[in-house]
């Protein structure tokens, strides 16, 4: 027991991993309406990602789910990636913890949720290539090249030579 019901429930045994690649970025402040959101690199990449053939032979060839789930502060974006050939989740109506303890890795910008996926040994791969424009005028509370439990990538050559990397380690940590 860790005396913290978020992560002692973390550690129960109660849900089948899956083989899925739970993609699961931040919630942006700076993302305040429809417009900002439209005209952001964070759609862009985003789109870029779920629609690249690399990912979908990612899939194919470790026979993974993909599994795209929006923070809730942008369910209003979700139809933005409607139509991607991905599972959509809404987080605001999915318990994340599950979806935590069923995914075989982790695909994210920033979120602290990296943490509680990396307690359970599994791997996190970083997508980061708006680093400066997230943090903005407020400074981390950790050193994001260093201290966070993963690898970074900033470019989409780079995830894919991770999540294939990650394969054929058979998503050992």
């Amino acid at each position: 027991m860790t005396s913290i019901a978020r992560f002692d429930s973390l550690f129960k045994d109660d849900w089948p991993l899956k083989r899925q690649l739970l993609v699961i970025p931040t919630w942006y402040d700076w993302i305040t309406n429809d417009e900002i959101f439209k005209k952001s690199e964070y759609l862009e990449r985003y789109r870029e990602l779920l629609f690249d053939f690399r990912l979908r032979k990612f899939a194919e060839c470790y026979q993974m789910k993909i599994v795209f789930c929006l923070h809730p502060n942008m369910e209003s974006c979700v139809d933005y990636f409607k139509d991607a050939p991905v599972t959509i989740i809404h987080q605001g109506k999915a318990d994340v913890q599950i979806l935590i303890k069923e995914s075989t890795m982790m695909l994210t910008d920033y979120s602290s949720v990296a943490f509680d996926f990396s307690f359970l040994h599994r791997p996190v791969l970083y997508y980061q290539v708006d680093q400066t424009q997230f943090i903005g005028k407020y400074t981390s509370h950790i050193d994001l090249d260093k201290e966070l439990p993963g690898s970074i990538a900033d470019s989409l050559d780079q995830v894919f030579d991770q999540l294939f990397q990650y394969g054929t380690q058979d998503f050992a940590m």
